[in-house]
């Protein structure tokens, strides 16, 4: 993707923007690009690891929201075009990130979110196959995190 060296966002803030909608053992990512030029988003779901590492993942970020970190590896890149929106669903057990990691313009980038997908809050939650929905490996792993809180997805 070529972005140019500088940009003016044309509408009003937030000029990218994630916004997670959270459902049983998942959260639907929507990434918000309200700028005239191109900004990739990255996700990252329970800790997983990076797919790659930017050629100038060392370098620091020297502007806006989210100066003084480092670019850092990339996980799940999602390219949205300008004056765009795109979703993403994202099967998760604990936590779900997301950032919006590379525009022309570090002021209008969107620092780590993090968004937590649904969690069974009874029994009844885990009958009648109901534990798959939150990744469980069988019923029992999910009856046991709604009577323990212990986890062992």
């Amino acid at each position: 993707m070529t972005i140019p060296a500088s940009a003016t966002a044309s509408q009003s803030q937030p000029y990218t923007d994630i916004q997670g909608n959270p459902g049983p053992g998942e959260v639907t990512l929507t990434f918000i690009n309200n700028t005239n030029f191109p900004y990739a988003f990255d996700h990252r779901a329970d800790g997983e690891s990076p797919a790659g590492t930017f050629p100038f993942s060392d370098d620091t970020i020297g502007q806006g929201p989210c100066e003084g970190r480092k670019w850092g590896p990339y996980y799940n890149i999602t390219n949205v075009g300008p004056n765009s929106t795109e979703q993403v669903t994202v099967e998760a057990a604990h936590k779900v990130e997301a950032q919006a990691v590379l525009g022309p313009e570090q002021n209008y980038y969107t620092c780590w979110k993090t968004f937590y997908p649904e969690q069974p809050d009874s029994k009844n939650d885990c009958k009648r196959g109901g534990w798959k929905d939150y990744h469980f490996k069988n019923q029992g792993q999910c009856i046991r995190y709604v009577n323990t809180g212990k986890d062992s997805r």
